[in-house]
């Protein structure tokens, strides 16, 4: 069973460009890289100040914002998609050089290879300020590496943890989870309920189940065997702690909140679960004095194979295109990188002066397994269940 979990779709080939991060005793940040066309290593400088990634995240924030003077606006939304692409171009050039911009290079000569970009590196070591900024965004000078389908890019982390999942079972539960209190903004959380109840629908070897109002108890007691969880609602970050958090109901009308370190514990005894995302705001985002506070990179402390996030705010028009697009792909059979930059795609051709399909990021543990929907399984090519249907269907 565990194969069809991690078999690739036949004919996709994909090449590994895998770039550790690491800090040196001086403060000063180096980067190698090992690929199948060779290795290099050499000094990386952050090209981008903090300050401007805060800024650069509220402009896309407000920009995915639909309304009434769109048209008014679209003139800063220019402005904020060409800062957007300098913010790249000036990522792009300070990883893709000496060295590593060689074996670039020398990777790119090949057409016919799909490239992943892997982000790799250990946050205690001090590399969380790399970890911070937007790579999503990355440009090359012609078009963002993101959104065209023979890249991905995922972020990894490095943890002392020894494989401690079970190979999923059939059919794959997938939980299905919405929080929206009503002293927060409204989200439409049954469209996208609806949405992703679909995607799965084709599927006779997975059951979704839906948990609407979820509080810490109800969403931490509905995940028992559960191998994809899905939650949309409100999240939240605070700078100064570097504290991520979930908003959840609380059970009596208000609202509470589950900070990713008291979700992570409460997860890391639960060895069926595969993939988390959190269709939440600043779910993604974390602080370099506490690497492991943010929602996601708790998560992936706690041996969650596979999470995506979001780095920043997205309304709640492109979050349910994405997130609804993201299943259909995963549910179709593709690989998780490759359903990422589909939705990407989508939310650009739905609105290419909008860099919301940036926000999701995608981050994997050293050696996670595929997150792909597992094709049928072994027991239905038993000739004796084969037979056993086919007698029915004549009997019927």
């Amino acid at each position: 069973m565990a194969r069809f979990w991690r078999r690739r779709r036949k004919g996709a080939q994909f090449a590994d460009f895998v770039v550790d991060f690491e800090e040196w005793p001086d403060g000063s940040f180096r980067a190698s890289v090992d690929s199948e066309v060779g290795r290099g290593r050499g000094p990386f400088v952050i090209p981008i100040a903090a300050e401007e990634v805060a800024l650069f995240g509220s402009e896309v924030g407000i920009c995915s914002v639909p309304g009434s003077d769109r048209a008014g606006r679209s003139s800063w939304r220019r402005e904020v998609c060409e800062h957007g692409r300098s913010l790249g171009e000036r990522l792009y050039h300070s990883l893709f050089s000496g060295e590593i911009g060689l074996a670039w290079e020398r990777l790119l000569a090949n057409p016919e290879v799909r490239i992943r970009i892997v982000l790799r590196g250990r946050l205690e070591d001090g590399v969380a300020p790399v970890f911070e900024l937007p790579w999503e965004y990355l440009h090359d000078g012609e078009s963002f590496l993101a959104l065209d389908r023979r890249f991905s890019i995922v972020r990894q982390l490095r943890f002392p943890i020894t494989e401690r999942r079970r190979p999923p079972s059939w059919p794959l539960q997938v939980l299905l989870a919405a929080a929206c209190p009503s002293a927060q903004p409204p989200l439409d959380t049954a469209s996208e309920l609806d949405a992703l109840n679909e995607a799965w629908a084709s599927r006779d070897d997975v059951a979704s189940h839906v948990l609407d109002a979820a509080s810490p108890d109800s969403l931490i007691s509905s995940l028992a065997g559960v191998h994809l969880l899905h939650f949309v609602g409100h999240g939240d970050f605070h700078p100064l702690s570097g504290e991520g958090q979930l908003i959840l109901h609380d059970g009596r009308g208000g609202e509470t909140r589950l900070s990713g370190d008291r979700l992570a514990n409460e997860l890391y005894e639960q060895r069926d679960l595969y993939g988390v995302v959190l269709n939440a705001c600043w779910t993604a985002r974390s602080k370099g004095e506490n690497p492991y506070g943010g929602v996601a990179t708790a998560l992936l402390r706690a041996g969650i194979p596979a999470v995506l996030a979001m780095q920043f705010a997205i309304c709640d028009r492109e979050a349910i295109l994405f997130s609804t697009r993201l299943h259909e792909g995963i549910a179709a059979g593709k690989p998780p990188e490759e359903a990422v930059v589909d939705a990407r795609r989508k939310l650009r051709a739905e609105d290419p002066d909008s860099l919301a399909w940036g926000i999701p990021v995608l981050f994997l543990l050293a050696k996670a397994p595929q997150l792909v929907a597992p094709r049928r399984p072994l027991d239905d090519l038993d000739p004796r269940r084969w037979f056993a249907r086919w007698r029915a269907r004549r009997a019927a």
